[in-house]
C-alpha cells in the first residue's frame, strides 16, 4: 500500500500507565485503524503450593497479568473509537483452562 507506514511494535511495562497512554497516542497518530495485541504475563514462583504462596507474590502476578491487560484496553478502546475502528486481541494461557500444579497465581490470572 503506497504511503502506508510500517507496523510498529511497542513493548512496555504493564505497570507503567504513563508509557501505555503515550504509546497508544503515538499509534493513533500514525494509522487510521488499529490492532492491539495484549500478551502480558509473568508467573510467580513455580512449584509453590497455593497455601504456601505469599499474598505479595500473588498480587504481583495479578498486577501484570490482569491489571496490565485492563489498563491496555482502558486506553486502547478510546483511541480505536477515535481512529474509526480496530481490533484488540488478548492472549491467554492454556493454564487458564486446565490449571496446573504449583502455578495457582498464574492460572488464576
Amino acid at each position: 500500500m503506497q504511503g502506508a507506514r510500517p507496523p510498529s511494535c511497542r513493548p512496555m511495562c504493564p505497570r507503567r500507565r504513563t508509557a501505555r497512554r503515550w504509546s497508544i497516542r503515538q499509534s493513533r497518530s500514525m494509522v487510521s485503524w488499529m490492532l492491539h495485541l495484549n500478551n502480558e504475563a509473568i508467573s510467580g514462583k513455580s512449584g509453590v503450593p497455593l497455601h504456601e504462596m505469599s499474598v505479595e507474590s500473588f498480587q504481583s502476578v495479578m498486577a501484570v497479568n490482569v491489571v496490565g491487560v485492563f489498563l491496555s484496553m482502558k486506553y486502547e478502546i478510546p483511541a480505536m473509537m477515535k481512529a474509526g475502528g480496530g481490533s484488540i486481541v488478548n492472549c491467554a494461557s492454556i493454564y487458564g483452562h486446565n490449571g496446573g500444579l504449583g502455578i495457582s497465581d498464574y492460572a488464576t490470572s
